[in-house]
């Protein structure tokens, strides 16, 4: 299908001779131009003082060196339409001998289009443009978002943002001008259908153009060309732009007599085909995942106007939420802390659905009937038994509390005094004691039987509210009795013959200070021996290692008395993924808040690791670590703390806001001229919102990943290589009169190991595509190099990393992929311009 639509293009380039748009494009010259039926008019005097207003500004000054990240020259649709008008009844004017130019009286060119320029420097000096060390160095997001401003240029007239000084001031002066006969004037029909739409159509945010960036003539472009080189010979450095560059001028300091490339003669002064290109060095990506330039490119995030309000909103919410609790930023009670902490508690049905330890309540039992002579079931003489056991149990908690304290502290002091061996806690109770005690608070969990078939003992929390600091910092300021603590947690596991088990347990308290409202004291840090033999210790996980554990004596039944007697019933407990934790603890809270369920995504359905989380919210690096290191409980243990603090106090706009999925640039225009330019990106007041052909040619592999045709109206031709016959359909889409294409998107694989033949086929198809593209629009070649190879260098060593793998890699082969990588990743782009 490809192969035949491409020869039925090459016959219609053929039979057609003319270069005139079925826009009514002005073009370069007035032999070119349909005839024109319409009686010729005569130019009043305004209109040739505004038609030479209008041409001084779309002309590219040399000189001009206007700031980055801007739009110059003929910005909006309207002006656009009424230098095309003018310049046509002059046309007409001059084909029936009406005026007569004589010399002194030569007008600017009819050519008009975008061109891309660096800001901050004149259009055109030689030494910038044929020296390659001096191009400019950009990344390939920035010549993506030059392209969306092209596709999706916002033409109307009342646009006021980055138009340009010359612009503004015209508007101001100027007003609108409307002529009659619009269509006749050069106005495409499908711009009245986006009038009479108004402002009320529904359009995408536009593009911000990079810093370095300026477009003069935006408004103008009619078409937009993007022809990528996928270069993969062996040569493939020797037809890169800036290695024939340099070949060319070596070529002129010897008097070469041989001719010059093409791509010279478009960084000349002079240019080609009467266009100049404006080269660049393109980083297309870092590090080491390979992508071509169309992965680059054509794909981008592109927020409708609607999503972009939310997200302006929420910035907005953010900063009113920070303006309404300055004052809880700023204080450090305690008790205000814990109330906005409160809404981001779990309920009971969240915790189950997260497979939480809960605690089985007991179905209420009614009032036994009244006789002379009850006799109590074993049953329940037995639970009588068990509710007194757990009330002395309780009650011998509550005096391991008050001592407690002082035990915890000298362990903190210690040098790592809480890491090593013997009875740590003996001065509060003894091992045997927190034993037996555990035996007298266990309490049934749900799924105990499912879940926990090892004999876990679970026991809860239970002891009535205290104040929520120490008793130093509690001497300190003035907090109620009643206000609850805040405590992070964060254990390390090791694998045993029954599953995870606990090995490490970090415990803080929340106790801000004046000079840091998100203070934290660590109140409990133990190792702790697991039960049964450990068979994997994780260590680039957990960071525990057989050494660390060797001399290490406490068991869970003393880190759960320890726990019992520290948080309270109704403290608030942090942490991330806090039933893991729960679970290893054997250990039943009811107030928990959890940050891995705090800030999801996707509908709720996506966690995201505590180190995303932190590196994003926080701006803080936590597990960096790697190998034997592991993580730390402490770090992870107050990342998660100050997670929760920053949610509760800014509200609910401290969150990962969703990325959405990359869009496929083609697909967008497709969409847009579907929805009858109602809800098109601009309307038709851009190169998206005109209903013309949309042409894409490339490798079928490639076509088969960029073109979906249930979501592109594009003509999807194959050509497999430069050097193929198909090859020629490129330029018979912008040849032909009647379906002229004004996208067309180009991958061509130069795969031609002599660089001679290779170089010519290119310059071949870049003459093409300018002769045949008209002057309004706008042209962009990149070339890469290289990326076959990278990226089978790049299987190669993952493959050769693997522990299972027997591959080796070498640092010979290391020094290799290196290089084919940054090759690979540095392109070199063109895109092509007027004159000045």
């Amino acid at each position: 299908a490809g192969s035949s639509a491409a020869s039925a293009g090459c016959e219609m380039a053929e039979s057609s001779s003319s270069s005139t748009s079925d826009q009514g494009v002005p073009q370069e010259s007035s032999s070119s131009a349909a005839p024109i039926d319409t009686p010729a008019l005569s130019l009043t005097k305004a209109e040739k003082g505004r038609l030479k207003k209008l041409r001084r500004r779309a002309a590219l000054q040399p000189d001009d060196k206007s700031s980055g990240g801007t739009v110059t020259g003929i910005v909006t649709r309207s002006d656009f339409v009424e230098l095309s008008h003018l310049q046509r009844l002059q046309q007409q004017q001059q084909t029936r001998g009406e005026q007569q130019q004589t010399k002194g009286q030569q007008q600017l060119p009819l050519a008009l289009g975008p061109t891309v320029l660096v800001s901050n420097r004149p259009a055109y000096v030689e030494d910038e443009y044929t020296n390659p060390d001096k191009w400019q160095h950009t990344s390939g997001a920035d010549h993506r978002d030059i392209i969306m401003s092209l596709l999706f240029h916002d033409g109307s007239s009342d646009q006021d943002a980055g138009d340009g000084s010359n612009q503004k001031q015209s508007n101001k002066k100027h007003g609108k001008r409307k002529h009659e006969g619009g269509n006749g004037g050069g106005v495409c029909p499908s711009v009245s259908v986006a009038a009479s739409a108004g402002g009320q159509a529904k359009r995408f945010a536009p593009a911000a153009l990079p810093s370095w960036a300026r477009i003069h003539n935006p408004a103008c472009a009619t078409a937009l060309v993007v022809v990528e080189f996928s270069i993969e010979s062996s040569t493939a450095g020797e037809v890169m732009p800036s290695r024939r560059v340099a070949s060319s001028a070596s070529a002129a300091e010897s008097n070469d007599t041989r001719p010059t490339n093409v791509i010279s003669e478009l960084l000349s002064q002079e240019g080609h085909c009467g266009r100049r290109a404006v080269p660049f060095s393109t980083r297309l990506f870092q590090g080491d995942r390979i992508r071509t330039s169309t992965d680059v490119l054509m794909y981008s995030d592109i927020p409708d106007q609607e999503q972009q309000q939310n997200v302006n909103g929420n910035a907005k919410g953010e900063s009113s939420a920070m303006d309404s609790n300055n004052a809880s930023m700023k204080s450090h009670d305690i008790s205000t802390i814990a109330s906005l902490l409160q809404p981001l508690v779990l309920k009971r049905k969240s915790r189950r659905k997260e497979r939480y330890p809960c605690q089985v309540i007991p179905k209420k039992k009614g009032t036994p009937p009244k006789k002379k002579k009850y006799k109590k079931s074993e049953v329940e003489i037995a639970e009588e038994e068990k509710e007194a056991n757990r009330s002395v149990a309780k009650e011998r908690v509550a005096e391991i509390s008050d001592k407690l304290p002082s035990v915890l502290e000298s362990l903190a002091t210690g040098n790592e005094a809480s890491h090593n061996g013997g009875e740590l806690f003996s001065k509060a109770f003894s091992r045997c004691e927190a034993i037996e005690l555990v035996k007298k608070l266990e309490v049934s969990v749900l799924g105990q039987e499912q879940e926990y078939a090892n004999g876990e003992v679970f026991i809860p929390t239970f002891l009535p509210a205290s104040n929520g600091l120490s008793e130093a910092a509690a001497t300190a300021t003035t907090v109620p009795q009643t206000a609850p603590s805040i405590f992070a947690v964060d254990c390390e596991m090791v694998e045993t013959s029954a599953g995870r088990e606990l090995a490490r347990v970090t415990l803080l308290r929340f106790e801000p200070k004046q000079r840091d409202r998100d203070g934290y004291k660590v109140v409990l840090d133990v190792l702790v021996k697991p039960a049964r033999p450990v068979r994997d210790y994780l260590t680039q996980y957990s960071g525990i290692t057989a050494k660390m554990l060797n001399s290490v004596t406490t068991r869970l039944e003393e880190v759960q008395i320890v726990i019992a007697a520290t948080i309270k019933a109704g403290d608030i407990l942090i942490g991330h993924s806090l039933e893991n934790d729960l679970r290893a603890l054997c250990l039943v809270h009811d107030k928990v808040v959890d940050t891995a369920l705090l800030f999801r995504t996707n509908n709720g359905s996506r966690k995201h690791s505590l180190k995303h989380l932190s590196a994003v919210l926080l701006k803080r690096r936590i597990q960096a670590g790697c190998g034997s290191s592991g993580h730390c409980s402490e770090e992870d243990a107050a990342a998660a703390l100050l997670l929760a603090l920053n949610r509760a106090r800014i509200g609910e706009s401290f969150k990962l806001y969703e990325r959405s999925e990359p869009k496929n640039i083609v697909e967008e225009v497709t969409a847009a001229r579907r929805n009858n330019l109602s809800s098109a990106r601009g309307g038709a007041t851009s190169v998206a919102g005109v209903e013309a052909p949309i042409v894409v040619l490339g490798p079928d592999d490639w076509l088969k990943r960029h073109v979906r045709p249930s979501k592109s109206a594009a003509h999807a031709l194959t050509c497999e290589s430069i050097g193929s016959a198909t090859s020629g359909a490129l330029v018979a889409w912008l040849a032909s009169e009647t379906r002229k294409a004004n996208l067309l998107w180009a991958n061509l694989t130069v795969d031609i190991d002599d660089s001679e033949n290779a170089a010519t086929h290119i310059d071949d198809v870049m003459t093409g595509v300018l002769r045949q593209a008209q002057g309004s629009a706008a042209v962009l070649f990149i070339f890469q190099a290289g990326f076959q190879q990278a990226l089978s260098l790049t299987r190669q060593r993952k493959a050769a990393s693997d522990s299972r793998s027997t591959l080796g890699w070498s640092l010979e082969q290391e020094e290799q992929w290196r290089r084919a990588v940054d090759s690979c990743s540095t392109s070199e782009a063109l895109w092509i311009g007027m004159c000045s």
